[in-house]
């Protein structure tokens, strides 16, 4: 049986397996695809004059308001979608370029990547305003409301002072690592460093609730409309959703990225496609993850990615040659955003074997105690030598809990 792994842009993972071997494959590769007869434009138009128990969003935006678009990373066909979005707005309401704001929640180079600027310069006759969220950077943040915990909530500026916040988001499963649930797009990713770090230290195994914190910033920020986009394979769109938030947050289901039951395999190859800015550090926790539900214990777990993002400090700590008790002890002191992807790979590669193929240095993968694939070839041995064998396309955006 041969098989082709999308991963990346446009790059395939291409392997043979046997019939003797136990197989099983992703739904994707077991059902015809249908092509979509409606134009994004067409569904993006008709969604926001129609949204679920709100009035059409046009009815909603008044002479003088000031709108913030939130924008969520990993979010498939980003610029298309905010063109859509942009070009409703420009035709539908009296908004001008001085009164939006776009603002980022993924890193800068992710946001580079989309090219944003360039793709979306047609719409209106002056520029846009665009913001990258940098959570470290504490003038850029302002009060906003009282943690559960008591401790402030410090909140991208923009997003408090604007009259209206519209989070454009992803719809993934509430059990993905580093995924708090269906405000996320929100709280944390677009409070402050204290706030992000903090979330992290505190999630132990998945989450399936949001917290009360994320949905106290919604109420405070005054979001009662929201966009919610489901992802398909790689670039693609399953399922775009508008509406009123509490009702959106209590209707949407997140079964087309439930997988079935799967037995655990020995080997089990997973990849990450779609955009560039879909390819950083924090998806190839959340695809590890969802890897390791159905590996055997000291199987074999091999990812495929295009990702050359740099590697966040707090994974220098992987890198010491200290006994395990004292990388853990050293990981849980640190304060940082990326403290959940530095303890999935420390917690993972102890109990697997971990290939990754990506465009970072083989030295610097292999120092992470993560074995570098050069090759695509390299899989078809892997593959050769496993009994049983599972095949997950996009790892990061499913679950099979």
């Amino acid at each position: 049986m041969d098989i082709a792994l999308p991963y990346g842009t446009q790059s395939e993972c291409g392997f043979i397996i046997q019939n003797t071997q136990a197989v099983n494959l992703p739904p994707q590769l077991t059902i015809n695809e249908t092509t979509a007869t409606t134009s994004l434009v067409e569904i993006v138009n008709n969604s926001l004059n129609n949204p679920t128990e709100f009035p059409a969003l046009s009815d909603t935006i008044f002479p003088g308001d000031t709108l913030a678009i939130a924008v969520e990373a990993d979010l498939p066909k980003c610029g298309e979608l905010l063109h859509a979005m942009l070009s409703y707005l420009r035709t539908n309401t009296v908004l001008s370029a001085n009164d939006i704001t776009i603002i980022y929640g993924g890193n800068t180079n992710q946001f580079k990547s989309l090219a944003l600027p360039e793709l979306l310069a047609d719409i209106f006759d002056n520029d846009l305003k665009y913001e990258v969220h940098l959570p470290e950077e504490s003038e850029k943040q302002a009060f906003l409301a009282t943690a559960e915990s008591g401790e402030p909530i410090r909140f991208n500026k923009t997003l408090v002072d604007v009259d209206i916040v519209i989070p454009l988001s992803v719809q993934l499963p509430n059990t993905l690592s580093d995924h708090t649930g269906f405000y996320h797009c929100l709280y944390p990713t677009f409070a402050d460093h204290a706030a992000q770090s903090q979330i992290n230290k505190d999630s132990t195994e998945n989450k399936t609730q949001p917290s009360q914190d994320a949905i106290t910033t919604a109420a405070m920020l005054g979001v009662q409309f929201i966009i919610k986009v489901t992802p398909g394979i790689g670039d693609e769109i399953i399922n775009f959703a508008a509406g009123e938030i509490k009702t959106l947050a209590s209707q949407l289901d997140s079964s087309e990225q439930l997988y079935p039951e799967w037995d655990a395999a020995q080997l089990t190859v997973g990849t990450i496609s779609g955009h560039t800015s879909c390819n950083s550090w924090e998806t190839i926790a959340r695809a590890l993850n969802t890897l390791a539900d159905v590996t055997l214990e000291s199987g074999t777990i091999v990812l495929c990615t295009e990702m050359d993002e740099e590697m966040p400090s707090i994974l220098n700590a992987l890198r010491a040659p200290d006994s395990l008790e004292d990388i853990e002890y050293h990981l849980e002191q640190q304060s940082s955003p990326h403290l959940q992807i530095a303890r999935t790979l420390f917690e993972l590669r102890d109990l697997f074997h971990i290939c990754l193929l990506s465009n970072h240095d083989s030295a610097d993968v292999e120092s992470l105690g993560i074995a570098p694939i050069e090759d695509v070839a390299q899989i078809q041995k892997l593959v050769d030598a496993s009994p049983s064998v599972n095949c997950v396309i996009d790892a990061h955006r499913i679950t099979f809990r």
